[in-house]
């Protein structure tokens, strides 16, 4: 292993750079957020996974360079890619013999095929400046592309329609976070991870949200995620975030807005009917995603009424299973009001969901649930100190907003029966971030944020372990003391670092409950 591989981790950062010797040794670090070196070595088992399941992280890491090339893979990632195409050739002829393809699958691959060979990257793209990384290369493409996506409305919808509001999903899964219109980190993944294509891809594809604003491609990338759920509808999940909501992809100070995008590719008048028309195929989104019953994936956060719910019984709350601690009188005499644990309440959650329903005159903490799955950050290691004993406190977005602490994290898996959560909202220097102790990832997957150098990463669930790929830019790997607990809705501006960061995770330590009992490992690959 590379000198440079031993380096020491600091809490917020992982691993610049995977070794290039082929060295493919496991290095062992504790997932404690006050990690700080890699401790011993030790040789890779093919153990199978104990029953119940449960998880370690993983990180390796791909290089992107400055310039938006990819340069010399990290061998781990080099294997996850999928088989030769000449492989997929063969595949796809049997499988296209044995499928019928209805009407709207036709326009959805389509459209897949018109951004394939004429929605082309630019030469000499820059990320810094803030321009289209692709270009339509005839007025015959893209109008034909304009004429096929609003074909598809329909079918989009339908196909959301169909899914719950929290998606049960079996392990393998990729999970991206915030992409935010950056069609360009999402070709990259899907060359890395799905080239063979996703109806021959092993895993299935949770998004997490936020697929419009402040990027140049908003329309491209909804369009591209909307047909891959139309042709793969048991295979592609894409979950709401904040910003799939009119009020937020409205907000012209987001630069491009979404509404700006649709109004730039459709024209003026036809723009606002097609940014009402995505916007109403958003409502139908899921809310939430659980992995093996065991990971839980939204776009934001815990939701504070989890005070409002008491952990039933040890075997209860394994299984997800919980109740208010006020229940409700009974309907009729002699009838008990049956017990509704936390994620049945999520699943009640109405349909289609509008802004007014998220944040219009809310009264107590269960209203708040759809805005703090979509907007909930959190706390940082200051944070924690306003968190009311490690629960709840005020978010700098600012409104209703909360952060939420250690000890409103493990009320949610004790009510939930999960240990991890998988969210987004937020972009770390590096693509990803672990908190409290590592059983909050916050995943996002559109690098050069806002004019800033973070990284993107995608996440893999499969096998007992959570795995993280991250791409690396030259500026970004520079910036490996960079606090990355940067808040989505600042749009680019510095903010301050904390010089006093470890002190205060030290403090931490002392002033929330931390429970001994919990260990997640993360496992770093290089």
């Amino acid at each position: 292993m590379s000198k440079r591989s031993r380096e020491s981790l600091s809490r917020t950062d992982t691993i610049a750079l995977g070794s290039q010797d082929g060295d493919d040794a496991e290095v062992i670090i504790s997932s404690d957020e006050e990690a700080r070196s890699p401790s011993r070595k030790r040789p890779r088992t093919n153990e199978v996974q104990a029953s119940p399941m449960t998880y370690a992280t993983t990180t390796v890491m791909r290089q992107l360079d400055e310039d938006g090339s990819e340069a010399q893979s990290v061998p781990m990632v080099s294997n996850m890619r999928a088989a030769s195409m000449a492989t997929r050739q063969v595949l796809q002829s049997g499988h296209n013999n044995r499928i019928k393809t209805t009407p709207e699958q036709k326009i959805a691959r389509e459209i897949l095929t018109l951004l394939k060979h004429e929605f082309l990257p630019v030469e000499d793209f820059s990320y810094g400046k803030k321009e289209a990384s692709h270009l339509w290369q005839s007025k015959t493409a893209s109008r034909k592309f304009r004429s096929k996506l609003q074909a598809m409305l329909e079918a989009s919808k339908e196909a959301l329609k169909a899914d719950p509001m929290v998606l049960e999903l079996p392990s393998p899964c990729y999970v991206l976070g915030d992409l935010h219109g950056n069609y360009k980190d999402l070709q990259f993944f899907s060359r890395s991870f799905w080239q063979m294509g996703v109806d021959l891809s092993p895993a299935r594809f949770v998004f997490l949200g936020d697929y419009v604003d402040r990027g140049p491609h908003s329309v491209e990338t909804t369009a591209y995620l909307l047909a891959l759920k139309v042709l793969h509808p048991d295979r592609v999940f894409l979950l709401r975030g904040n910003h799939e909501f009119a009020e937020s992809n409205g907000d012209t100070n987001y630069n491009p807005c979404f509404k700006d995008s649709c109004q730039q590719v459709f024209g003026p008048k036809i723009g606002i009917k097609m940014w009402e028309a995505l916007n109403g195929v958003f409502e139908w989104m899921p809310i939430a995603a659980t992995i093996d019953k065991k990971i839980f994936c939204c776009h934001g956060g815990v939701p504070r009424c989890v005070k409002n719910f008491s952990p039933s019984s040890s075997s209860s709350s394994s299984s997800g299973v919980s109740s208010p601690s006020k229940k409700a009188p009974p309907k009729s005499p002699g009838k008990k009001t049956p017990e509704v644990s936390l994620l049945d309440t999520i699943k009640g959650l109405k349909r289609p969901m509008t802004d007014d329903s998220v944040q219009g005159h809310l009264e107590d903490d269960q209203d708040y649930l759809a805005l703090d799955l979509l907007w909930a950050d959190p706390a940082t290691p200051q944070e924690e100190k306003i968190t009311k004993g490690g629960w709840f406190g005020p978010n700098e977005r600012g409104d209703d907003v909360i952060v939420f602490g250690f000890n409103a994290a493990k009320r949610f898996f004790e009510l939930t029966g999960c240990t991890h959560m998988i969210r987004a909202h937020q972009p770390p220097t590096h693509g990803i971030e672990y908190c409290k102790r590592a059983s909050i990832m916050t995943v996002f997957s559109s690098s050069h944020y806002c004019g800033r150098f973070n990284s993107a990463a995608i996440v893999l669930v499969s096998e007992g372990r959570i795995r993280v790929a991250t791409t690396v830019t030259s500026r970004s790997a520079a910036l490996t003391r960079t606090s990355s607990s940067i808040r989505e809705g600042d749009d680019g501006e510095d903010d301050d670092e904390d010089e006093d960061e470890d002190e205060d995770a030290d403090q931490d330590d002392e002033e929330v409950d931390l429970d001994a009992e919990e260990d997640f490992d993360e496992e770093v690959y290089v």
